[in-house]
């Protein structure tokens, strides 16, 4: 008889371990994908442009200039992405939440506190240091409401 004897199992366990460990040790290390909390839009003067699409034949569009310095952005990077009150109407209290920016694109939602109830709004777009457009649907009263904003840099804020 033999001093020693190797059976199935411990035969198994003895190749099995080092063979886990050297797949992991030669496993290649990847990093998650980064996404970044807000996307980055250069300071300067600013021509924003929003469409709103109530229904049929029922667009609203407006333009309007804007300046955005650096601490402005550091503070608030969404403000241009953000749409304007409609002309004669009061601005109405919104945060943005789960902002997503993978690369050149971005996703985020808005909430609105409205006269009826809570307004939600999906934004999606792609943006780049000079200019971006997003594009926002919300269901609100029964209606579907679809947001276009869109910027791009003219130059430096003028003094």
């Amino acid at each position: 008889m033999f001093p020693f004897s190797v059976t199935k199992r411990r035969l198994t366990a003895t190749l099995v371990v080092p063979t886990i460990l050297c797949l992991i040790a030669a496993a290649p290390v990847v990093p998650p994908p980064t996404t970044k909390t807000a996307p980055h839009l250069m300071a300067g003067q600013w021509q924003l442009s929003q469409s709103m699409n109530l229904g049929p034949d029922a667009d609203q569009i407006q333009t309007r200039k804007a300046c955005y310095s650096e601490a402005s952005l550091q503070t608030d990077a969404m403000a241009p992405f953000k749409p304007a009150p409609p002309q004669g109407r009061e601005a109405v209290a919104c945060q943005t939440q789960n902002v997503i920016v993978e690369g050149t694109w971005v996703r985020f939602e808005t909430r609105c506190a409205m006269p009826f109830g809570t307004m939600v709004t999906s934004w999606q777009g792609n943006f780049d240091d000079e200019d971006f457009m997003v594009v926002g649907r919300a269901q609100f009263l029964r209606r579907i409401i679809e947001t276009k904003v869109s910027g791009r840099r003219l130059g430096a804020c003028p003094d």
